[in-house]
């Protein structure tokens, strides 16, 4: 889930509470200290992981903070322990299985969560190529929220 860097603190407690989530990545600072803000009332979040190391000097004493080079070395000693782990689960995925969370604009209410199946992802990319279809060596520009990133590569069918 990703959230605007103009979200305020309230906002995003509101969207940590109701998807229950456990990890929290956020891109600088001033994202982190909105993390500090509320962390009481996110007891269920267990690490902050930051991307930008400017002015995370006195954070990074407290293991609740993590780096993402950190979190990237802890995955890559996990893919030596289990390195057919990634490939097996990616097989497993079941197309109407929900691969993303879309949270709407909340312009008239407080945000909503639209659901997204791997099917319907694959209908859209379909649809999009078959307009404006990608050759190897194109720019691309996504419109999908922020945070998803997908080559268009899913495991189905097979």
């Amino acid at each position: 889930m990703c959230l605007y860097e103009t979200s305020v603190s309230k906002e995003v407690e509101y969207v940590l509470e109701l998807t229950k989530a456990v990890f929290v990545i956020a891109q600088d600072q001033e994202q982190v200290d909105k993390i500090i803000e509320i962390k009481s009332k996110i007891p269920q979040v267990r690490n902050v992981i930051f991307i930008e190391s400017k002015g995370m000097r006195g954070y990074v004493k407290d293991p609740w903070f993590l780096h993402i080079e950190e979190l990237l070395s802890m995955g890559k000693e996990f893919e030596n322990k289990e390195p057919e782990l990634f490939e097996k689960n990616l097989w497993e995925v079941k197309p109407d299985d929900i691969c993303q969370l879309t949270m709407t604009s909340g312009t008239t209410k407080l945000p909503k969560f639209a659901m997204l199946t791997y099917r319907n992802f694959i209908k859209m990319i379909l649809g999009i190529t078959g307009v404006d279809p990608i050759e190897e060596g194109d720019d691309y520009l996504s419109f999908i929220s922020p945070g998803l990133e997908s080559n268009g590569l899913l495991p189905w069918p097979r």
